[in-house]
């Protein structure tokens, strides 16, 4: 009786009651929705699943997930399903193509971009009816195989739940494994003998399961046949690949943009950037194969989209407007730096439509950007927000961090006064919007941060509720991240293996901040241990992984950090400080 008073005291709740929710879309539907590759089913020796571990909806809005589906379906004697979580809790796990249940599959590739997917994939492993230790599942279980870059940063969280990890760019890599599986076909091998064949055979290869880990995380192979360390992989001849969107679609983030990759990694040298460190050197596609990449990104939509860590780097950026100017689109870009924008640069944006700049100071005082190797001043930044103005753009987005080592409130304050200097000078020339995303810093494995410790989460508020009352007084929208799940992302960023028993045990309670704390406490882990300084002494957990960056050079760099000292951006094939190339 109660409810119905409810209902009746409130006609608004009694017609939300009787409005049903809208159908989650068929496989038939998203098919439909694609304009461009396309996968067709046929017969063939070794049909494989690739499995983004979040809704369609987010991993078709990831590029690298798009490539690797078009590079494992192009291979002649391979096909390739596509699979992502469910919308709802009883659908059952199918692939999108052909329907078939995950099971059926010899071959799962799964693509971690997020550290805070990992607990999905042990979900999408139970709902797929398959053990979640590795150690469990039979020989004749699908072969899980993870890549994707922060597990190629570190895969020691995951470690004991997939058999196979990529160490590197997946493109580079993954028609290697599928040859030698081909060859393994029909073989009486055991599911261990499998992996002692493929791992010494394919650089970049990490099989957990032959490797041992002791109580403080660091890693060794079991015997000598293996590979120690793992070489880290990386894309050669950018051009041989394609580097635009396999699809499009509205059903993503991109809403029927054609998305290209115009930078590969960032030479800049920021501190605290996985993407610079992982990808080096940044590699740049030739101004003739990107301008092949946009006339078939035109055949299929009008909106053309760039991609990269830096894309006002790209060498080739003017020749491209130029190209743009005669053959106009709707444009977008990501994030560009400051020191690169002039009215020329903001007058291509305005050609393809662009209404806002966005911008990534990432700290508020020039100390704390220095600190970090981010070397833009204010008045860049101010001259900046100036060209967007006199070129007609009406929004600036900013994007910065908190909880950075050594910050103080002073930094914070810095950032106050840094997005009034901005406001000052675009609003009063038409700018009408400031948006600042604020997140929490997470260190990542392979950058001269690793060994920094993570902020609280009672500071990351405090600093978040101070933002808030300044921003709003200067009239400015501010966009935090959960600085709580900000936590849990740093933990499995430098997690060992005892960090992924841990998570296990988090997903079976639930999977809340609470469940979390309560599996950390239970496995023994600290905040010593999960966000606490590391010795740079000390190996890591992820210390058997290597990009050819030399541990002495990120030790040099965690130096120059406390000392404010700036490094050289990238010379590619001329210097020899951080020893990839």
């Amino acid at each position: 009786m109660a409810s119905q008073k409810t209902s009746r005291a409130n006609p608004k709740t009694q017609f939300r009651a009787q409005v049903k929710a809208p159908p989650a879309p068929t496989s038939a539907s998203r098919l439909a929705a694609e304009r461009g590759y396309q996968s067709l089913p046929r017969r063939v020796a070794l049909p494989v699943l690739i499995v983004f571990p979040n809704s369609y909806h987010v991993g078709m809005s990831n590029l690298g997930f798009q490539y690797m589906w078009r590079e494992i379906d192009s291979h002649v004697d391979c096909s390739c399903d596509r699979g992502f979580l469910p919308d709802t809790d009883t659908e059952p796990l199918r692939s999108l193509e052909t329907g078939r249940a995950w099971k059926e599959f010899p071959l799962i590739c799964m693509s971690a971009v997020y550290e805070l997917d990992y607990g999905n994939i042990l979900r999408l492993l139970d709902r797929a009816g398959m053990p979640r230790l590795a150690a469990d599942r039979a020989d004749n279980a699908p072969l899980i195989l993870l890549g994707g870059p922060a597990i190629s940063a570190n895969p020691e969280p995951m470690a004991e739940f997939v058999d196979l990890i990529v160490i590197g760019e997946g493109e580079a890599i993954i028609h290697e494994v599928m040859d030698v599986l081909l060859g393994q076909r029909g073989s009486p091998l055991s599911k261990h003998e499998r992996l002692k064949d493929l791992v010494p055979k394919i650089p970049g290869l990490y099989a957990p399961s032959l490797y041992a880990a002791d109580e403080n995380g660091s890693v060794t192979p079991n015997d000598s046949t293996v590979p120690f360390p793992i070489p880290y992989r990386r894309v050669d001849g950018y051009d041989r690949f394609d580097f635009g969107s396999a699809v499009i679609t509205p059903n993503t983030e991109f809403n029927d943009v054609y998305l290209i990759e115009l930078t590969r990694g960032c030479g800049q040298g920021c501190r605290f950037c996985l993407a610079g460190y992982l990808y080096r050197p940044v590699r740049y596609p030739s101004l003739q194969r990107v301008i092949e990449t946009v006339e078939v990104g035109r055949g299929l939509t009008p909106k053309i989209g760039l991609m990269g860590a830096a894309v006002s780097d790209y060498p080739h950026l003017y020749e491209l407007a130029d190209y743009f100017a005669e053959n106009p689109v709707d444009l977008s870009v990501s994030s560009v730096r400051a020191d690169n924008i002039d009215h020329r640069f903001v007058r291509m944006l305005k050609n393809g439509g662009i209404r806002s700049l966005t911008l990534a100071p990432e700290a508020g005082s020039l100390q704390l950007r220095k600190m970090l190797n981010k070397n833009i001043s204010d008045e860049e930044l101010v001259n900046a927000v100036e060209c967007a103005a006199d070129g007609g753009l009406e929004q600036i987005k900013l994007y910065s961090m908190i909880g950075v080592p050594s910050e103080t409130m002073d930094d914070i304050e810095g950032l106050v006064e840094l997005v009034g200097k901005l406001v000052k000078a675009g609003r009063p020339k038409g700018i009408k919007h400031f948006n600042v995303g604020v997140s929490s810093w997470t260190p990542k494995a392979l950058t001269p941060l690793q060994w920094a410790p993570q902020d609280t989460p009672k500071n990351l508020e405090l600093k978040i509720r101070y933002l808030e009352k300044a921003m709003a007084r200067l009239g400015a929208k501010l966009r935090p991240d959960s600085w709580s799940w900000a936590q849990i992302s740093g933990a499995l960023a430098r997690g060992d293996r005892a960090v992924g028993r841990a998570m296990s045990t988090a997903v079976d309670l639930g999977g809340t901040l609470g469940s979390w704390k309560r599996a950390f406490a239970e496995h023994g882990l600290d905040w010593e241990r999960l966000w606490g300084p590391r010795n740079p002494e000390i190996p890591t957990p992820w210390a058997h992984v290597t990009n050819q960056v030399e541990v002495s050079f990120l030790q040099r760099e965690y130096k120059a950090f406390n000392q404010a000292r700036s490094t050289p951006i990238c010379n590619v094939g001329i210097c020899r400080m951080c020893g990839v190339c």
